[in-house]
């Protein structure tokens, strides 16, 4: 599985659908609608379903971060102290697999997606949106899903995502205006509402050398993020847009 950099959740997302409908009630409809949704061919008569083409997106295989907070020690275990005697810390990014990731770099990769995700969400808006929604143009949700070589599940999810990515890049603009490319307070105090709104508690931090933060930083891991099958599926599906 190839890797990249700058290609991201915060899973993640629409910014807005307001071109042409109310957002949640399209959407609504549209999820109602697209259940039910399946369309006869005339040639040959065949009835072609959702199912016409494979799903290729998956949900799990969408990138999701969240923030750790690190007490940073010694070689010995002791915890470092700051010059105002609080004890030293430091607050990162991780994937789903605990590891650390550079903010600047989920940045990039959540830019791409979310840019991805809003093209092809406001082509079923102003494409399929009006005929979605009515019994004789169910086959339009359809006809853009398989243009763009997805499924109408695959549509659905985007969609789905949208509310979680949203959320996340929220939480990224604030971690970035907290802390610094190294995972330091960038204010002396952190305001603890701040922490709060990062999710950021006792429950998620634990204690760490600084030794073995270092070189967690200089990994490769840090500063690449892996492709997958789905995220390729869905820049290429905007491509086609």
């Amino acid at each position: 599985m190839k890797t990249f950099i700058m290609k991201i959740a915060l899973c993640l997302a629409v910014l807005g659908m307001s071109q042409t409908v109310s957002a949640q009630g399209f959407l609504k409809k549209l999820k109602q609608s697209a259940e039910q949704t399946s369309v006869t061919k005339s040639d040959e008569g065949s009835k072609e379903t959702t199912d016409s083409v494979a799903d290729k997106l998956k949900e799990s295989d969408f990138p999701a971060y969240t923030m750790k907070k690190f007490y940073e020690t010694d070689e010995n275990g002791n915890r470092l102290k700051n010059e105002d005697g609080t004890d030293k810390y430091r607050v990162f990014l991780v994937d789903k697999e605990g590891n650390k990731v550079s903010a600047e770099v989920v940045a990039a990769q959540s830019k791409q997606i979310n840019e991805a995700i809003i093209s092809i969400a406001a082509k079923v808006a102003t494409s399929a949106g009006v005929g979605a929604l009515t019994g004789k143009g169910k086959g339009a949700l359809i006809g853009v899903a398989v243009g763009l070589g997805l499924s109408v599940n695959d549509i659905l999810l985007v969609v789905k995502l949208k509310k979680n990515a949203m959320k996340q890049k929220k939480a990224l603009e604030l971690y970035q205006k907290t802390f610094d490319e190294n995972g330091n307070p960038i204010a002396a105090n952190v305001d603890p509402k701040t922490l709060k709104d990062l999710d950021i508690t006792d429950k998620n931090s634990t204690s760490e050398s600084t030794e073995k933060i270092k070189q967690d930083m200089a990994s490769a891991g840090y500063t690449t993020i892996a492709s997958n099958e789905s995220l390729d599926a869905l820049l290429a599906a905007a491509t086609k847009l």
